[in-house]
């Protein structure tokens, strides 16, 4: 034996590689530990036996000697580490596979980590250990996506985790047969005590069963300690990391359809501020990825880590009643069960009604959340139009909603768990009573050792209510990502071809296909589709295609299909491949730099990533020199980068919220013409530049030495500016190609006049030579554009330092949870007395459990002095012969019965209770904390919402609220409860010895210090975990936003792997805070070992300790570690439960715009007059003014064009109007009020401002245009039929079919007459047939979708074209009648003319004789204007020029003058002016 404990410490010296060195040290322990035991029991054999001779001493002290030689040669063995640090990309990985044996086993390698938080009191998420190569969300989502398959989630997840499954429940079967070791010593050591009289010679055996008592303690706390560890770092934390990756690689694939598209339309009814949303499918966009990621994945993971609570308790069960029937009979445990038993179908109830409360309040949390998003995207909109009360009641609807099935939910879970409490509690009532009413007698062996068990089994038994409740959940969860994953993908229409062309093809903007549900393809009218038919088109490669026709003719449409973002009915659409991983990497050449078939794309809506402005530009390219700042120059932003501190590298906000329109494209373009792409796809990038930067773009960019030998498809309204340079023209026209072919064709046609007539062009007469668009742009090169420093204050500040680049760093805590959010969290649902009143229900179910102890001590206590020691237990023999049945039950048995039911009684009472009045009293609380929280975030400042990320604030609506919604209450309640408990323990210490006590609390006090240690690290990593969520939600909700563009230039895969990144950053938070759970854990399951043994040594030690005081001091002493184990988890659960409150508390204290003010007159404005007076204005103290001494008087009912280049101060002037921007010097009077002095929300309503970016609700076309139901539908298409939206006819037949459709509305549903899908939608594959034989859609005239006020409107607007939502917006003023309106840009997205005819919609809407509105119009396009009663010239935040058009386009060396001779359309503008004053 010790010849081969030799070998093997040879081998351990001689082996060089560390792993296999490590292994074989685990082997030579396992043998010296073999060794050890094998003494062990020799010396004790020797020792009970009482061999005494000298040789047998002689030979015990060498059994000693071996033991120490074996101990010391395992202690060695164990302590050699496995492998040396292991770094990941500059990092240090997780030392769980680096350190020995024995740091692994007693998670000592934790400790280092907890040095580095103490010493230094903080922590930064670069600092956490990573996570090693098997548990990254990579590794993990490619091992699941292998064995997922065609599977369902839950049969993947199964298959995937197998190997940690079965291990997971092998030590759950260990632990559950080991936690009746203790039960079993406590017997044996009762029934020592109970005849030490008798046997006063026995007393070793008794000591030996102490000893036996906190080694089996020890081995079950090592057991449980890695059950713990594997249920977290084996299946927890990998399966929320796999799920997360797969919900988002699915978003990267999923079809961009509109989900909500249906055929059926809401009811006529259905308009309030956002249509009905019943039909759930609405709620599968951006906002329920988000809840898919953030709440469904972590629901699954926990149930799976927690799901052999299931098997467990009912194994526990079994065994329990085994050992039951053996100590107090089969009749006692069958009345026990039978009572019990009737309680299991009334759990089974409540469970089943939980599951559907379950399901409703998922469905009711999407719809909030989903509204929600809406409103904080379009925050804006919403503070222009003063709508932050309305829409706060429509989302604290939702949100009162959403808590009536939270209070459902959680009171038939509160049942449940009533139930499954009040089981084990009835089971130990009828068990102990029926054994008394037999036996006439209840030895303390008998009862204090059943009461261990049914504690032990009542703890067991009331975790598995949590376990249901989480499957339920689960489950739910799992069908909804199993509805997602079964969603439709993006089909690639690439193939084997060298030009880009469609053969045959019809076109339409997706459907809904999710599986399972929703119409298919076939299901819709083709009728109420919009489709592009009939199309044969070739587009030259390396050559420029514009794209023409009027306001919603199909132009975006037809750029999508070119990128693969439709549906393709018939036909081929036909696109080269890009060559993989073509479009990245970091070894570039710049003469290789363009790739043909690589794809580029600009959206009608640009899309900017939350990032600097050189990464926009670079989007993952290597940076080179030359070729970035050619982009720079050819998209003009030298001027605009110049003057911010950080150039290039200054930060700019989601999707570029902070700056213009005109910049946002500018950027975009940029990122086209720095790409490698050979395709540029560009949609309408000229709608909101100025006429300097147009032509400067055009000539440098479009069709500069960037863009050469590039492949440029441009959709755009520009035709005459793009023509000269073009070589291939399309025109649509209401969803027909009117004109396909080279512009020396097109110029041929009769039809040339009409089709430009449409764009916008330049002057004719002057750019024959172009030289003046020389001199406009060496003029205006000369300006620097401000913009970028002026909009927003944060980017003039990025300099100062890393912290002030907000867009990326969230502040980060310090130190403990303050009391301050204890007691607003207690105090501010105002529900003290409920509280009150819950720990009132704890206090008195924790006293009547301990009396209810108590009582049975007093009641053993009296049978044993009662009976005659002949009388031998029942169990002494293990037979379970009944004693004679003629036993007289002695005359007290039913006063202690009677005292012991009614203690249990009024502990069922009292136990049923506590949920429900807990739940309650902090659904109170989380409704005001989440109002207070909406509130803040609606009226916080407008600077506020453009600098915080939105995956930031909806952090706090989704992860934080979801933990004080659902969990905080429950780790509140049960903290409470095992504090209760834990002081229970110590009390019985106290009554056994004060010794006792002492050593109690000297455990106490080093559990103490464990546990401050821990909670140093916790507190760190909790908040960590919180910071590293945000992250993840913005890249959510940033990648989704830029979906098409991501896909277009084929960069999944890098947001995918940003994915896992962030992924892993938070897995890392939650692995190192589960790590530090065990680590203490483990070292308090020790410490209690170590109180139960010295409880029991204390009760054998001293001969007056009696057998039922043991029993009930011992009793107790087995719940220490749980107990502070628990309390301790709960502890670390409620901190992290408030650290999500204190998150939420911190947003509802931001600084909110001030609600003081003056009421104005209800009339106000009668007249709108403005008066503008000395006016001073700036984004912050320390920033210069944007707008300095400004003047102005405008006269009732005035047309005022305001017009300057590009940060003049005109978007400044209407912020200001508005108060956004407050005054810092002079005032602003309108009808002789000062707006500084009214309240802003009666400011605010009173105006009306059209911005540049038109802002559309999910709904109807009528809960757009009267949100709030103020207008009769006669009215709304008379606004509609303004803007020409709609046909006169169409109008009044629309009118008569909304009446008809109202009156049946009870019986059915009137078809949409048009069913306009968004960008959202899911992607129907293209059918593989031959172009020829293709089927042939008859779709003669497409229904309006504007005939119907019922036609749905998804998220944005986004089944609408841009013009159209503009024209939407436009109809929406036209409607309000406002006295004074502003128009932003508002036209800038419709042809020329579309633009005619709303400017002529608007002198019909709103007569300037009559003088019915002020008209305010900030414009780039001089022409839109030029009728004007009145232009002002703006530049350096001052009016240089204000008067009549005329007047000042006959003022010599004026600058409107000047700026017309420079815009390219001076015969228009001149046409415009005094054509005007001819007519006058």
């Amino acid at each position: 034996m010790w010849a081969s404990l030799c070998l093997q410490a040879a081998a351990v010296s001689i082996e060089t590689a560390s792993v296999r060195t490590h292994s074989l040290a685990f082997y030579a322990f396992l043998s010296d530990l073999i060794i050890i035991l094998t003494l062990v029991i020799n010396i004790l054999d020797g020792i009970i036996t009482k061999a005494h001779n000298g040789l047998e001493v002689l030979l015990k002290w060498l059994l000693i000697s071996q033991i120490v030689a074996a101990f010391v040669q395992g202690t060695c063995s164990v302590l050699i580490p496995r492998r040396p640090e292991v770094f990941y990309l500059g990092k240090a990985v997780d030392l769980q596979y680096s350190v020995s044996f024995a740091c692994r086993f007693t998670f000592t390698w934790a400790s280092g980590l907890l040095q580095t938080i103490t010493r230094h009191k903080s922590l930064n998420l670069g600092d956490l250990p990573g996570l090693s190569l098997n548990k990254r969300s990579q590794t993990l989502h490619s091992r699941f996506e292998q064995h997922r398959g065609s599977l369902k989630l839950w049969k993947a997840l199964v298959r995937t985790h197998m190997q940690a499954l079965i291990c997971q429940y092998v030590l759950s079967l260990f632990t559950c047969t080991l936690s009746f070791a203790p039960q079993i010593a406590l017997y044996r050591i009762l029934k020592s005590l109970e005849h030490r009289q008798l046997a006063p010679n026995g007393m070793i055996q008794t000591w030996a069963w102490v000893g036996g008592l906190g080694t089996m303690m020890l081995l079950t706390a090592t057991v449980d300690s890695w059950l713990w560890w594997t249920m977290y770092s084996e299946l927890g934390i990998p399966i929320y990391q796999e799920l997360a990756a797969l919900v988002f690689a699915k978003s990267m694939r999923r079809s961009i359809t509109d989900t909500t598209a249906n055929p059926k339309q809401s009811s006529p009814k259905n308009h309030g501020i956002s249509a009905d949303e019943d039909n759930e499918r609405k709620n599968r966009n951006h906002q329920n990825i988000g809840n898919l990621t953030a709440v469904d994945t972590r629901r699954i993971a926990d149930f799976v880590a927690f799901s052999h609570l299931v098997p467990f308790s009912i194994l526990k069960l079994i065994l329990s009643c085994s050992f039951l029937v053996r100590l107090t009979g089969w009749e006692s445990v069958l009345a026990g069960l039978a009572v019990a038993a009737l309680i299991a179908p009334v759990s089974t109830f409540f469970a089943r009604r939980y599951s559907t409360m379950q399901n409703h309040l998922m469905k009711a949390s999407d719809k909030r959340i989903a509204t929600l998003t809406e409103a904080l995207r379009n925050i804006r909109q919403i503070k222009f139009s003063a709508s932050e009360e309305k829409w706060a009641r429509a989302i604290n609807s939702k949100r009162d909603s959403e808590l009536q099935w939270l209070w459902k939910a959680s009171c038939y879970n509160a049942a449940s768990v009533s139930m499954w409490i009040l089981g084990p509690l009835l089971l130990s009532v009828t068990t102990l009573i029926t054994f008394a009413l037999i036996h006439g007698e209840l030895p303390a062996s008998v009862a204090f050792t059943a009461v261990s068990i049914f504690a032990s089994l009542e703890t067991s038994i009331s975790s598995l209510p949590e376990a249901i409740s989480r499957g339920i959940e689960a489950k739910i969860s799992a069908d909804r990502i199993d509805i997602y994953m079964g969603s439709s993908e993006k089909k690639s229409i690439t193939s084997a071809v060298s030009t880009i062309s469609f053969r045959h093809a019809t076109i339409a903007w997706p459907v809904a296909e999710a599986a399972g549900e929703g119409p298919k393809l076939g299901h819709y009218d083709n009728r109420q589709r919009f489709l592009l038919q009939h199309l044969n088109l070739v587009f030259p490669p390396k050559n420029l295609t514009v794209v023409g026709g009027k306001t919603a003719s199909g132009k975006s449409l037809l750029l999508a299909s070119i990128i693969g973002e439709c549906d393709v009915l018939a036909g081929e659409v036909q696109r080269p491949h890009a060559p993989l991983n073509s479009l990245r990497g970091s070894q570039v050449s710049l003469d290789d730099w363009v790739i043909d078939s690589g794809v580029a794309y600009v959206a009608q809506d640009p899309w900017i990533a939350n990032a600097t402005i050189r990464e926009n530009i670079l989007f993952g390219l290597p940076y080179e020199h030359s070729r970035y700042h050619s982009v720079i120059h050819a998209c003009r932003f030298e001027a605009e980068l110049s003057i911010l501190p950080e150039g290039d590298m200054t930060y700019i906000g989601a999707n570029g919220v902070n700056l213009s329109g005109g910049q946002r494209w500018r950027l975009c373009f940029a990122r086209a013409l720095y790409s490698r792409a050979g395709i540029l796809v560009l949609d309408d990038i000229f709608s909101a530049l100025d006429a300097h930067t147009r032509l400067h773009l055009y000539e440098h960019g479009l069709t500069g030495p960037l863009a050469e030998n590039r492949t440029r498809i441009l959709a755009t309204h520009h035709l005459s500016l793009c023509l000269t340079h073009a070589a291939y023209c399309v025109i649509l026209d209401d969803g027909a190609m009117k004109f396909a072919g080279s512009v020396e064709t097109l110029k041929q046609t009769e039809n040339l006049a009409n089709i430009t007539s449409l764009s916008y062009s330049p002057d004719t007469a002057d750019s024959d030579t172009s030289q003046q668009d020389k001199d406009v742009l060496k003029n205006s090169s000369a300006e620097p554009d401000t913009s970028l420093a002026t909009q927003n204050p944060q980017l003039s500040r990025v300099h100062d330092g890393s912290k002030d680049k907000n867009f990326s760093e969230e502040e980060k805590r310090s130190g403990t949870i303050p009391l301050s959010v204890y007691r607003t969290y207690i105090v501010e649902g105002k529900q003290l007395p409920l509280w009150f009143l819950a720990l009132l229900t704890y206090i008195t179910y924790t006293a009547l459990i301990f009396v209810r102890s108590w009582w049975v001590n007093v009641w053993t206590s009296w049978s044993t002095s009662r009976e005659q020691i002949a009388h031998q237990s029942i169990l002494t023999t293990g037979s379970n012969s009944l004693r004679k049945a003629d036993i007289e039950v002695r005359s007290d048995m039913p006063f202690y019965l009677g005292i012991y039911v009614a203690i249990s009684l009024a502990a069922c009472v009292v136990g049923i209770a506590r949920p429900f009045v807990l739940v309650r009293a902090s659904l109170g609380s989380s409704r005001v904390l989440f109002r207070n929280l909406l509130s803040a975030v609606l009226r916080a400042p407008l600077q506020w919402s453009d600098t915080v990320p939105l995956g930031r604030i909806l952090n706090r609506f989704t992860s934080d609220l979801y933990m004080i919604d659902l969990r905080l209450n429950y780790d509140l309640g049960n903290l409470v409860a095992k504090v209760l408990e834990f002081l229970v323990i110590l009390a019985a210490g106290v009554l056994l010895s004060l010794p006792l006590a002492a050593v109690a609390l000297l455990l106490l006090v080093f559990c103490v210090k464990l546990c401050l240690t821990f909670l140093t690290g916790a507190r760190v990593i909790q908040r960590l975990e919180s910071l590293a969520r945000s992250p993840l939600f913005e890249l959510i909700d940033s990648s989704l936003a830029g979906l098409t563009t991501i896909r277009a230039y084929g960069k999944t895969k890098d947001y995918t792997q940003r994915m896992y990144f962030n992924i892993d950053r938070h897995a890392e938070a939650i692995w190192n805070f589960w790590l530090l759970n065990r680590w203490l854990g483990y070292r308090l399951q020790v410490v209690g070992a170590i109180f139960s043994t010295a409880t029991a040594g204390v009760a054998v030690y001293f001969p007056t300790v009696s057998a039922a005081m043991a029993g009930f001091a011992i009793s107790f002493a087995l719940q220490y570690n749980f107990a502070l184990a628990m309390a301790l988890r709960f502890y670390a659960n409620l901190e992290m439960g408030m650290n999500a409150a204190d998150r939420v508390i911190e947003f509802c204290n931001i600084e909110t715009e001030s609600l003081e003010g003056q009421d104005p007159p209800a009339a106000w404005p009668t007249e709108g007059r403005v008066e503008i007076c000395n006016l001073t204005v700036s984004y912050a103290p320390d920033l210069p003014p944007v707008l300095n001494g400004l003047t102005l008087s405008v006269e009732k009912g005035q047309w005022v064009g305001i017009v300057g280049r590009t940060a003049a101060g005109k978007s400044s002037l209407a912020l200001a109007l508005f108060r956004f921007l407050e005054a810092q010097g002079g005032h602003i009077n309108i009808d002789g009020l000062d707006i500084s002095k009214l309240k802003l929300n009666a400011l605010r309503s009173r105006l009306v401002i059209l911005p540049q970016e038109p802002v559309l609700f999910s709904g109807t076309i009528r809960s757009n245009l009267d949100p709030f139901d103020e207008h009769s539908d006669m009215d709304l298409y008379r606004a509609l039929e303004q803007v020409h939206l709609i046909a006169p006819e169409e109008a009044s037949w629309a009118s008569e079919s909304s009446k008809l459709q109202a009156l049946s509305e009870q019986e059915s549903v009137i078809p949409s007459s048009t069913s306009y899908t968004s960008e959202s939608s899911n992607i129907v594959s293209s059918p593989s047939c031959d172009p020829e034989t293709a089927p042939v859609f008859t779709n003669p005239a497409p229904l309006n979708p504007f005939a119907s006020l019922s036609t749905f409107v998804s998220e944005g607007g986004n089944s609408f074209s841009h013009g159209q939502r503009q024209l939407v917006c436009l109809a929406r003023a036209i409607l309000s009648r406002p006295k004074i309106l502003i128009l932003d840009e508002a036209t800038s997205a419709v042809d020329m003319g579309t633009a005619t005819i709303i400017q002529q919609s608007l002198r019909s809407a709103f007569s300037r004789e009559n003088g019915d509105t002020t008209l305010l119009v900030i414009a780039h396009r001089l022409s839109s204007v030029a009728d004007f009663d009145r232009i002002m010239v703006m530049d350096k935040g001052q009016a240089v020029e204000f008067g009549k058009p005329k007047d000042l386009l006959q003022a010599e060396g004026g600058v409107f003058k000047e700026m017309v001779r420079q815009s390219g359309e001076k015969t228009v503008v001149e046409s415009i002016i005094y054509g005007k004053d001819v007519c006058a």
